[in-house]
């Protein structure tokens, strides 16, 4: 009896965990798909990279929303 609640508190946990991992995923990917989106928004209407006046804030609001990021960088 004991070893099969072991068993599936283990199996619990494990699922448990996985289902924690994806949702941050999901989260990360919405916050950072938003980000996407505003740059090249910008950059399709001719708003040159180089030259992003408030691209400090928009990679701002992503590093807020996503408190565990240290550093956000654009690559291209």
């Amino acid at each position: 009896m004991i070893i099969i609640m072991s068993f599936t508190g283990l199996v619990n946990y494990m699922t448990f965990a996985d289902n924690y991992n994806n949702s941050l995923v999901n989260t990360y990917s919405v916050a950072g798909n938003e980000s996407v989106r505003k740059i090249e928004y910008a950059l399709h209407y001719g708003k040159p990279i180089d030259n992003y006046y408030g691209m400090n804030e928009t990679l701002q609001e992503l590093k807020d929303v996503i408190p565990e990021l240290e550093q956000v960088n654009i690559v291209s």
